[in-house]
């Protein structure tokens, strides 16, 4: 079970409050309050939830905050905030072709055993009788 805390009460301790708070969210322990909470900014929400896991998305976050305490303002910076972590979060896995062919091609030093192992040696064959 959750327990409400005010933020409001915790913002004027600084970053190293929102910090410290920010196990116990990523636990869900607490469950904030945003009520008196006018505005925030991009540092102090990434103090607040330095600790959540990369993975959180609305669903996530809306687990841990008591969103009839946000006042619009506060929600659309929250939601911005959620959007770039997630957008600044996302990596894309490109492979590159060059690599992939350096990889696929033999080396000029091995000796080329691939295709004539693979081509029957017609010197030796035998009549089917």
């Amino acid at each position: 079970m959750s327990v409400p805390l005010r933020l409001a009460d915790i913002l004027p301790k600084g970053d190293a409050a929102l910090q410290a708070l920010s196990q116990a969210l990523a636990q869900q322990v607490f469950v904030l309050d945003w009520t008196e909470v006018a505005t925030i900014t991009p540092a102090q929400l990434d103090a607040l939830f330095a600790a959540v896991p990369a993975t959180w998305g609305f669903v996530e976050f809306a687990e841990v905050l008591d969103t009839a305490t946000l006042q619009p303002t506060v929600a659309e910076q929250l939601s911005a905030w959620v959007e770039d972590r997630q957008v600044s979060g996302f990596r894309f896995q490109v492979s590159d072709p060059t690599a992939d062919y350096a990889a696929q091609t033999p080396d000029s030093t091995a000796p080329d055993v691939g295709y004539a192992a693979q081509t029957p040696d017609t010197r030796h064959l035998t009549p089917d009788t």
